[in-house]
């Protein structure tokens, strides 16, 4: 692989030395294992979907040294119902196996991690960019706390796969080069909390993505993307995708009331001025109702340009690229119970017409639950 160095394999091959030398001092390890249960709704003049399906994930965590750790997920997804689509097929019901994590990390010091695996990219938080996706990869973090501040840098390069539905695509570039589809990317992050009633985190992404597939491409275009070409073998982005995105949450408790409000913004410096760029703005207030059931309403509000990111990696319930609109959800969880109620519904229209999208209402409830069961 052209971004790992010899340097980096030749620590790969000594991570089960170092795993080795410590092993007697490992901590137990901790499984979890969560289950929901949903529906969800789709309505366009393209697409009409009804699906109900469940979700089954187990996580894995174990420290096998002083330095060393594993985080494993995987899960199953299995989904029934019924599809009428135009273009895409974005909401067919999906029955997947699905590894979400896979992650061997080495700390040799405290402010310096190294992970390697397949790297759970839920934890950018930045459904703009990407939304629950897997990508195989190479991550490097410095991290710390200066009074009460924690900061962190970190890097990431990686192969950009697809795990997100049942459509036989093969994330692989077949323009005729032999290079693999890439994502890179490099963060600094900073987290503020001065006492148990306010907080802030705010993370600023530099981002790039290279040598993206055919087939991504073609299912991009119904997406919201610029595409040339007309079918899966000619297909290819009209502009690059580098550039930036930022984030801000701000949380504050007062009594029973935890409002929050959270921003990600997204501009891509290889696309037009008026086709780059996307934000997306949500307002949550939690309310401790009982002592046994939390109720959270939630607003957003959005707008994604067609061009600001490979739209077939990005959030679909808010309609992936070129949309603007606005969501409203209710969460309901018991915590003790360890049960969460949810429900969203999302207005997502079309930004510039295309022939290809049209505006798109989509409805989903769903109920889930996670037991620790080491």
């Amino acid at each position: 692989m052209r971004f790992v160095s010899s340097i980096t394999w030749r620590l790969i091959c000594a991570l089960p030395l170092l795993a080795a030398s410590g092993v007697e001092g490992a901590q137990p390890p901790h499984l979890q294992v969560g289950i929901a249960l949903f529906g969800n709704g789709v309505q366009s003049l393209q697409t009409r979907s009804r699906i109900a399906g469940s979700e089954i994930e187990a996580r894995f965590d174990r420290v096998l040294a002083p330095s060393l750790r594993t985080r494993l997920a995987a899960g199953a997804l299995l989904e029934v119902g019924a599809t009428d689509s135009r273009f895409q097929s974005d909401f067919l019901p999906r029955r997947v196996l699905r590894l979400r994590q896979a992650e061997l990390e080495w700390a040799p010091f405290e402010i310096l991690s190294l992970t390697l695996g397949a790297l759970d990219q839920q934890r950018l938080e930045s459904p703009l960019l990407i939304e629950r996706q897997t990508f195989p990869g190479f991550r490097q973090e410095l991290s710390g706390t200066v009074a009460r501040v924690e900061w962190s840098l970190s890097a990431q390069q990686s192969i950009a796969a697809d795990t997100s539905s049942t459509a036989l695509l093969h994330p692989w570039n077949t323009s005729g080069t032999s290079q693999l589809p890439t994502f890179y990317l490099e963060r600094a992050a900073l987290g503020f909390s001065p006492n148990p009633h306010f907080g802030l985190k705010a993370h600023g992404s530099h981002f790039r993505f290279a040598d993206l597939s055919t087939p991504s491409a073609l299912q991009s275009a119904f997406m919201g993307n610029t595409i040339i070409g007309q079918v899966a073998a000619n297909a290819r982005y009209a502009y690059m995708f580098e550039g930036w995105e930022w984030g801000l949450g701000v949380w504050a408790q007062t009594g029973k009331l935890r409002p929050q409000l959270k921003f990600q913004a997204i501009a891509n410096t290889g696309a037009p001025a008026e086709q780059s760029s996307g934000w997306r703005a949500t307002l949550e207030l939690a309310w401790q109702a009982t002592p046994q059931v939390v109720i959270t309403p939630s607003l957003n509000r959005f707008r994604m340009e067609s061009d600001a990111a490979p739209a077939f990696y990005s959030d679909r319930t808010f309609g992936h690229s070129n949309r603007n609109g606005f969501g409203l959800g209710l969460n309901v969880a018991l915590p003790k119970e360890k049960i969460a109620f949810e429900g969203s519904w999302v207005d997502a229209r079309v930004l510039a017409p295309n022939g290809r999208q049209s505006d798109l209402q989509w409805l989903a409830l769903q109920v889930s639950t996670n037991h620790d069961v080491l």
